[in-house]
């Protein structure tokens, strides 16, 4: 029942970004973050407004969103624990959060097909599962679409 690589973890942030993104995308969470897990412990990967792409032992990522609801849900078999996603997540070290790419996710939720943009923390999500040939969708998803991929989804307390 550990936490895996590849595992997801849902956030309902407060402040005005976090409530814009919930607004506009018609969801209940605004921001998603990914589980990697090595010899070395847990960690967590996302991309941050504010500081782009970003690593953090799973312990002081819990701390720094202590005030924020949390969901963890199990990453799709076959990319659950695979190698894959740490490659590819690390890959996209020292790229910046796109804070323009919030109205591309928006359009492409408003229209329902994929567009193209630059990483935010949902289509970062998607690029590395895409990376690691999990399907690819003909949407950009938004942190509430990743849900419907995920198994076992329960509350960290």
């Amino acid at each position: 029942r550990a936490i895996n690589s590849g595992d997801l973890l849902f956030v309902k942030r407060r402040g005005l970004v976090s409530i814009l993104i919930r607004v506009f995308t018609a969801e209940s969470f605004n921001h998603v973050a990914m589980a990697l897990r090595n010899p070395s412990g847990v960690f967590i990967v996302e991309m941050r407004e504010g500081k782009g792409w970003q690593l953090m032992p799973m312990s002081q990522w819990v701390a720094t969103n202590k005030r924020s609801q949390i969901f963890w849900g199990k990453a799709p078999n076959g990319l659950r624990g695979s190698c894959c996603i740490e490659r590819t997540a690390l890959k996209y070290r020292g790229t910046p959060y796109s804070y323009w790419s919030l109205l591309t996710v928006w359009w492409s939720q408003l229209w329902n097909r994929k567009t193209v943009a630059n990483l935010v923390c949902s289509t970062f999500v998607q690029t590395v599962y895409e990376g690691c040939s999990y399907t690819k969708s003909d949407k950009t998803f938004d942190p509430s679409d990743l849900m419907g991929h995920v198994r076992d989804l329960n509350k960290i307390e």
